[in-house]
């Protein structure tokens, strides 16, 4: 009985016994799984760790072979400097410790190394109410940036980056194609500083417009023209491509009308003519020999004042002021001015100080 009774104590005793034996058991269990995954983790640190490295020696690479962009289109065979069509932006970031901008156009221009841009910037004064582009200096396309390449990268090659700001314009330089516009008329140097258009720039509906306007007559690219027709506004043009002996212009704002479209043959005045001293033939006086112009007292006209008399844009002769009423002026024929060229309605503008 006693040794039964014995037998009986034993057995809880030994039951917590096989449960700490099952947990020990189980950590042993837990504890190689966490050396497992330990030994997973260093391997991909290391992984991590050289493809870190092969990076950073690729990105030294790229940058010390910096003259090698896989991002650039390659110039075409036979590009002369510039593209053709006219391609603008604007300033989105300025590097000054650099010298370097970023533009707000892309690869959807697609621009090659080398393209250049005039930096220029609108001001506002007196005499330019709607503004002028004053150029600030001149960058260098160099690459494409951003993920989408949506904006370029240009190196300045003319004045400093510290000069230009955020929203300046980006104008680039165009190249003159090598084909014939039309057919090219001969180029002569205006007479009188009197200008006009000669021909179209491209194909028929096109905006450029050529003008025997060049640098030799002091014309520089991004200036504004004005166009006229026997004295009556039609429209501005820009000139994005300027020569020594002609330029290119391209009209800002598209006309309201046809009667707005510039013409072969119109008129190009490089200052509005509303600010010189012009009119027309009121009548011509076969008797007298006189011509009586719609130019008044109040505009300024006074007795001795040249005038300039032209026909469909064509100079025939000058006049000079006899008379001054409210009405207008009375004028005689000077030099080999013949009174029989001219007619009613002819244009005649002020050629000396009033």
């Amino acid at each position: 009985m006693t040794l039964l009774f014995a037998l009986l104590g034993m057995i809880p005793a030994q039951a917590p016994a096989d449960d700490l034996k099952k947990e020990a058991e189980k950590l042993r269990l837990q504890v190689r799984e966490l050396q497992d995954r330990m030994g997973q983790l260093e391997e991909a640190a290391v992984h991590d760790a050289q493809l870190i490295q092969r990076l950073r020696a690729a990105i030294k690479t790229l940058e010390l072979a910096s003259h090698v962009d896989p991002l650039n289109i390659p110039p075409a065979p036979g590009n002369v400097g510039g593209p053709v069509a006219v391609i603008k932006g604007r300033v989105i970031h300025v590097d000054s410790k650099f010298n370097f901008l970023l533009i707000s156009i892309g690869r959807e221009k697609k621009l090659q190394i080398g393209y250049k841009f005039e930096i220029v910037r609108r001001v506002f004064d007196n005499d330019n109410p709607d503004g002028r582009l004053q150029k600030i200096g001149a960058a260098e396309f160099e690459k494409y940036i951003g993920e989408e390449q949506s904006t370029s990268k240009l190196r300045v090659v003319e004045g400093t980056a510290a000069e230009m700001k955020i929203e300046d314009e980006a104008v680039a330089l165009r190249a003159v194609e090598a084909r014939p516009v039309e057919p090219a008329p001969p180029v002569t140097g205006p007479k009188n500083g009197v200008y006009k258009i000669t021909g179209l720039a491209g194909r028929a509906g096109s905006t450029g417009f050529t003008i025997n306007y060049g640098s030799t007559d002091k014309a520089k690219q991004t200036d504004i023209v004005f166009v006229y027709k026997d004295g009556v506004y039609k429209t501005k043009l820009r000139l994005d491509t300027v020569t020594k002996e002609f330029s290119v212009g391209n009209v800002i704002t598209p006309p309201a009308d046809a009667e707005h479209t510039p013409e072969v043959g119109d008129q190009v005045f490089i200052r509005e003519l509303q600010k010189a001293m012009a009119g027309k033939v009121a009548l011509v006086d076969e008797k007298r020999g006189l011509v009586a112009t719609d130019l008044r007292q109040r505009d300024g006209v006074h007795i001795g004042q040249r005038l300039e008399i032209r026909h469909l844009g064509q100079k025939i002769g000058i006049l000079s002021v006899t008379d001054v009423q409210a009405w207008g002026s009375w004028a005689k024929l000077e030099g080999d001015t013949k009174l029989e060229v001219v007619q009613k309605g002819d244009f005649v503008e002020a050629v000396d100080g009033k």
